[in-house]
């Protein structure tokens, strides 16, 4: 099986609009655990999230930012 990159996992659309939609933290992790990528787990599990879903986003600078802002998630 081919390694799984969290920035694939990270990001989701719906299939007719093609809108972007949240993807949890805990369902990257769950994945990444499930493929045996414990490194990778670790990774997405530090990542911050907002209302449990992580998300791309621009920054006031225009950087890519993986994740929304921490919650406190």
């Amino acid at each position: 099986m081919s390694r799984l990159e969290v920035s694939d996992l990270i990001v989701d659309h719906a299939p007719g609009s093609l809108e972007r939609v949240p993807v949890a933290r805990a369902d990257v992790v769950a994945t990444l655990r499930a493929a045996g990528q414990a490194q990778g787990a670790r990774i997405a599990a530090r990542l911050p999230v907002l209302d449990g879903a992580c998300s791309i986003r621009r920054t006031s600078t225009g950087a890519r930012s993986p994740c929304t802002p921490n919650s406190g998630a």
